[in-house]
């Protein structure tokens, strides 16, 4: 016999129930050692993912990694950098407190001893909070499958692309 496995994907409505946030701490990697910046520089990066089939302009939201204040860095407008993530896809923001030139650039660095990410809406009526071990520089800490609630130490970041998990791969939660 034959089985075919038919779905429909959930709603918005049935995702926001579920807990879904529309946008979704995606990777993390704190102490970067392969990926370089607009400066050259291989310092720490935060992925976000559009979980939803609309495009969605980031500008006003904030990140942080300090629960306590999770507006610390609020991402601007800017000119030549484009704030909007297209329907399931990826935006890099690097925490390095650098300036912002061609990428954009949060205020703070990510803790190698593990930390926080928090990123929060315009309106502050939503939040999304990643939990980050410890990793090697050459590791990430990401959802897989994208935007979903299983986080893993991944061996092989995918900055800005979807991620991927193999046998050394750790699930954190």
């Amino acid at each position: 016999f034959t089985l075919t496995a038919m779905y429909e994907p959930l709603t918005e409505d049935e995702l926001e129930k579920k807990g879904n946030k529309p946008i979704r701490i995606n990777e993390v990697r704190a102490d970067n050692s392969i990926y370089v910046n607009e400066y050259y520089k291989k310092n720490d990066w935060i992925e976000l993912f559009n979980t939803t089939s609309e495009p969605i302009d980031i500008a006003g939201m904030y990140l942080s990694d300090n629960l306590k204040k999770p507006t610390k860095y609020k991402i601007d407008n800017y000119d030549n950098i484009n704030t909007v993530i297209a329907p399931h896809d990826y935006l890099i923001i690097w925490a390095d407190k650098l300036l912002t030139l061609n990428q954009l650039h949060a205020s703070f660095k990510l803790a190698a001893e593990g930390g926080y990410v928090i990123l929060t809406s315009a309106d502050e009526t939503w939040s999304d909070i990643l939990y980050y071990e410890p990793h090697l520089g050459t590791e990430s800490v990401g959802l897989y499958p994208d935007g979903s609630n299983e986080v893993y130490i991944m061996s092989a970041p995918t900055i800005a692309q979807a991620n991927t998990i193999n046998s050394y791969a750790s699930w954190l939660a």
